[in-house]
């Protein structure tokens, strides 16, 4: 599941898959259309939905891993 994130966020980002991971904890990485972006695609590769509070919070790799992984359990 982490690479499939880190490859959706790349592709939406253009910023280098390793430069991702090397900074999994890392805020604003990304600008608000990015986020919405991520967040929509998220959602249709995992089959999930996500409410504002969980958009809210997704501001990191991490955070997103987090979230998404709470959402398939």
């Amino acid at each position: 599941m982490e690479e499939k994130v880190i490859e959706i966020v790349s592709k939406i980002t253009r910023i280098n898959a390793d430069d991702l991971s090397s900074n999994m904890d890392t805020n604003k990485l990304w600008d608000s259309i990015s986020h919405v972006e991520i967040v929509l695609m998220l959602e249709n590769e995992f089959g999930v939905s996500f409410d504002e509070n969980d958009i809210a919070q997704m501001v990191t790799l991490n955070k997103i891993l987090n979230c998404l992984s709470g959402k398939m359990n």
